[in-house]
């Protein structure tokens, strides 16, 4: 993730690093905070965050994973927190939101006032956790009546998935913002840095889910992998399991999947008698069926 130079520059001065830079590029050189250093072994990207130890310790990660290591807190908590420091102009929010040039900034600002609202008890039955849905920001927009996710790429937003809590008869369940959703992953900017193997859903909810229980996921926010999606998995995974919903356009989404992601190692996840999507599966039988996911015959 870049998380540009005043952000890596504010995190890099609260850790007590002095960092001498190199001219004409963006690294830096430091002791390294994480063990007894009296020589300068460690390197740091001053705008995207990235670092390295080149003795002793030896570790490596992205901004957030050196600020939760030095000061002992909680990655994904210190993650949620610099992305939230990251700066977006008006400007920029509405070519994320893809909000009309004439519509004014108060509007797409209002649009997100969800943050400051309790989510509704509809997504505690759920079974999901206050802290997870602390992590992911997730809120209520109440003139929908809709459980509201952020869609965030590399710590940008990007948009907002509104998923309406009573669904009346003729009513689509689902009543996002605009934004390229072919050209999004939701749950990307959750995962655990280093992760190698990733679960692929359809719904928001699946990916939240399969997070609350460790497992890293991201959702296509429907059936169908597009070949942007296909090319965000390829360029950071080594393989993916498959967890589509069990009806016929997951069936028919899975397949379509397999083809794009065919340079990888795929497994194909099926779910348990009765269950319509992972989100209704409990824990045992998620770690069950990830267990048994096996190799998908095209």
């Amino acid at each position: 993730m870049n998380y540009g130079r005043a952000v890596v520059e504010r995190e890099v001065d609260s850790l007590g690093l002095d960092v001498t830079e190199t001219a004409g590029t963006p690294w830096g050189t430091s002791t390294c905070p994480l063990h007894d250093d009296n020589s300068p072994s460690f390197t740091i990207n001053m705008e995207e965050g990235g670092w390295k130890c080149h003795a002793g310790c030896g570790s490596s990660g992205d901004l957030a994973v050196l600020v939760a290591e030095v000061l002992g807190e909680v990655e994904r908590d210190v993650r949620m927190r610099l992305r939230r420091a990251m700066p977006n102009s008006d400007t920029d929010l509405l070519r994320a939101l893809q909000v009309q040039p004439k519509a004014p900034v108060a509007a797409v600002k209002n649009d997100l006032d969800y943050q400051h609202r309790r989510a509704p008890q509809y997504i505690f039955d759920r079974g999901f956790t206050p802290e997870v849905l602390r992590a992911w920001d997730v809120g209520f927009d109440p003139e929908l009546g809709a459980v509201v996710i952020p869609v965030l790429m590399d710590g940008v937003l990007v948009g907002l998935v509104r998923r309406r809590v009573n669904v009346e008869p003729g009513q689509a369940k689902y009543d996002n913002t605009r934004f390229p959703k072919g050209e999004v992953l939701l749950g990307l900017d959750h995962l655990p840095f280093g992760a190698t193997e990733v679960v692929v859903v359809e719904g928001p909810l699946d990916a939240m889910w399969l997070y609350q229980h460790g497992i890293p996921a991201v959702a296509l926010l429907g059936s169908s992998m597009s070949p942007t999606q296909a090319r965000l998995i390829s360029e950071r995974f080594w393989s993916v399991v498959l967890a589509f919903d069990a009806d016929m356009p997951g069936k028919r989404g899975e397949h379509e999947a397999a083809i794009l992601l065919r340079s990888l190692t795929i497994r194909y996840a099926r779910l348990p008698e009765g269950r319509d999507d992972v989100q209704e599966c409990p824990e045992w039988e998620l770690h069950e069926m990830l267990a048994k996911a096996g190799p998908l015959a095209l």
